[in-house]
C-alpha cells in the first residue's frame, strides 16, 4: 500500500503525517511525503519547502518506510488531485481558516476530498477552546 501524506502549509500537517505513519506501520505500506511548489517559485521558496519537508522525514525515518516528493503545481488542490491518482490513500491536513473564509474561498482539503479517485483522510485534532481563543484574539489584535 503507498499513502502521500501531503505537507504543504496546512494547519494540521503535522497531525497527518501522524496518521499517515500509523496507518503506514499497521498495512504494511510506505509513505510519500509531499508539498506543492509553484512552478515560478525562487530558489529560496524551494529551500524553505525541502527544508520544511526533511525536517518531517527526519523523525519518520528510524521505523517507516518514506519517500519525498515535489509537485509543481499552479494549483494546490489541482497538484495534489493530479498526483493522488497514483496512491492508495491521500492523507491531507485539514485547515484552520474560519467559517466565513471556507464559504467564500473554499477549502483545499474538501476540495481535494471531493475531486480525488481514491480515499482522502482530512486530518483535524480538537485544540480545544484554548486555542480557538487564542486564535481568536490574535486575529483581533
Amino acid at each position: 500500500m503507498a499513502i502521500v501524506a501531503s505537507f504543504t502549509a496546512f494547519a494540521y500537517a503535522e497531525f497527518a503525517t501522524e496518521s499517515a505513519r500509523a496507518i503506514a506501520h499497521t498495512t504494511g505500506g510506505h509513505i510519500e511525503l509531499a508539498t506543492v511548489v509553484d512552478p515560478g517559485a525562487s530558489e529560496r521558496e524551494r529551500e524553505q519547502a525541502h527544508d520544511l519537508i526533511e525536517k518531517t522525514v527526519a523523525d519518520m525515518r528510524e521505523d517507516t518506510t518514506v519517500e519525498t516528493r515535489f509537485i509543481e503545481a499552479d494549483d494546490i488542490a489541482n497538484g495534489i488531485v493530479e498526483e493522488s491518482e497514483n496512491f492508495d490513500l491521500v492523507v491531507i491536513g485539514a485547515t484552520r481558516e474560519g467559517l466565513l473564509q471556507q464559504l467564500v474561498f473554499g477549502s483545499i482539503p474538501e476540495e481535494v476530498g471531493k475531486r480525488a479517485e481514491g480515499a482522502v483522510i482530512i486530518a483535524k485534532r480538537n485544540l480545544g477552546v484554548g486555542s480557538r481563543l487564542r486564535r481568536t484574539l490574535d486575529r483581533l489584535g
